[in-house]
């Protein structure tokens, strides 16, 4: 039996996907919710869905399949919610729909340390990822030296970093922020499973490492090189990596020399100026 339930519930982020043409359906027990989704380019959402009964209970549905992960614009979408494998009655529900927009950072879970539990991003924040900041907000996009893509972010200060990060915390519900020192070098190091080494993976700093004997003196494309021990890239060279505190960085870059690039290298320089070897990586709380 198939019977048209009830209208959906629906929001867009900031980022402006367009949900539309939202509706619910019930066939065999399962909650099909079909939509449109507008955008633009190659952009991808992620949908996320929630649902309240007549009661006012809410819950996050876990048992669905379908388009809500890296969802490219396009019509008659669908997600399929099994609620009675949730020990929920089939009937009943309002749901409401979520579009934000996925911009592709990778989280990797630090644990131990002063912190005690942190997630780190897997990669330095790259021209993709920041650009869809800035069309989505209309900040000024960084100009490049050596490409777009998939390259480090570069020629962003302090000030650029944190409005960036302001943004994803929004757009994520979470706090999100440059790392402080201490942070970054525990994760650096390798958090609970560290081998002690010099560079942030290996004593071998060409496994690891674009620094100023291999880079060409140019950026190169993140998680080119060796991860360390906790699956985090380019913690040593590639671009050096603007911390919380001001005017702090880690890490050293394409054209440092390779003591630069230990985990313990420290650096100062002037937070609001934009250097074509500083970008930085992010912190969710």
């Amino acid at each position: 039996m198939r019977f048209i339930f009830m209208l959906l519930v629906f929001t867009t982020s900031l980022l402006h996907a367009q949900l539309s043409n939202v509706r619910q359906t019930i066939e065999n027990g399962r909650t099909i919710i079909t939509y449109d989704l507008g955008g633009s380019g190659d952009d991808v959402y992620n949908i996320s869905v929630t649902a309240t009964n007549e009661s006012g209970l809410t819950v996050e549905p876990v048992t669905f399949v379908g388009d809500f992960a890296a969802v490219s614009p396009g019509l008659n979408r669908s997600i399929w919610w099994d609620p009675l494998y949730e020990g929920l009655s089939v009937t009943g529900w309002k749901i409401h729909l979520t579009a934000k927009k996925d911009i592709g950072i990778k989280w990797i879970l630090v644990e131990g340390g002063l912190r005690g539990k942190f997630k780190i991003s897997a990669t330095e924040v790259t021209f993709d990822q920041f650009d869809a900041f800035c069309r989505a907000t209309g900040y000024p996009k960084p100009t490049d030296k050596f490409g777009r893509g998939k390259q480090p972010v570069i020629n962003v200060n302090v000030a650029d970093a944190v409005a960036f990060c302001e943004w994803l915390s929004k757009e994520t519900g979470t706090t999100i922020r440059l790392p402080e020192e201490n942070e970054w070098e525990y994760a650096a190091r390798g958090g609970n499973k560290s081998k002690g080494y010099n560079h942030s993976g290996s004593n071998n700093i060409d496994e690891v490492a674009w620094y100023s004997r291999n880079s060409g003196r140019i950026t190169h494309e993140v998680a080119t090189k060796m991860p360390n021990e906790l699956g985090i890239y380019d913690m040593s060279g590639n671009v050096s990596e603007w911390c919380g505190t001001a005017g702090a960085s880690r890490g050293g870059s394409w054209l440092d020399a390779d003591y630069n690039c230990d985990v313990s290298s420290h650096r100062n320089d002037f937070p609001v100026k934009r250097y074509t070897n500083y970008g930085f990586r992010v912190l969710q709380e």
